[in-house]
């Protein structure tokens, strides 16, 4: 299970952004709302 923090997650966006800029990226579900079950 994946579940980031909102650091990590700024950190993943900015990697998307810098090395996928030109791509569509979804992302979706509970991990990515922040309500994942542990």
């Amino acid at each position: 299970m994946i579940d980031l923090s909102q650091g990590h997650l700024e950190i993943v966006k900015h990697i998307l952004k810098s090395r996928a800029g030109g791509c569509e990226v979804w992302v979706y579900g509970s991990r990515v709302k922040g309500n994942a079950r542990k």
